[in-house]
């Protein structure tokens, strides 16, 4: 039995307007998106270069299962994350470890 395919346009539209959602219902900012052909003359950092850069970039991930699975990585710059987590927790003085919790629950959030 063939299964239906799920284009690559249509699941990067689908996780564009979920972060779109997060960002506009849990932050009340809008957020842009860029697609693979926005991006595609850019060099897009891999997990293991991110060490060697000069800033924190910080990482939430989240699974997901069902008619499609898969595992969605957020990455977010530190000055974007500080905001977030301020925004959310209303402390504009949250630790690393809040920051990050924050993080990992905007990627948790991404995928309801």
């Amino acid at each position: 039995m063939n299964e239906p395919q799920i284009s690559q346009e249509l699941l990067e539209q689908c996780m564009n307007r979920s972060v779109a959602n997060v960002f506009d219902t849990m932050l009340a900012q809008t957020s842009e998106s860029a697609g693979s052909e926005d991006l595609s003359n850019s060099k897009v950092i891999m997990p293991g270069e991110l060490d060697s850069l000069e800033k924190t970039i910080y990482e939430g991930s989240a699974g997901f299962v069902g008619d499609i699975n898969g595992v969605v990585y957020l990455y977010i710059n530190q000055s974007v994350m500080r905001k977030a987590a301020a925004r959310i927790t209303g402390d504009d003085e949250n630790g690393q470890e809040m920051i990050s919790d924050v993080c990992g629950e905007i990627a948790n959030m991404s995928l309801r």
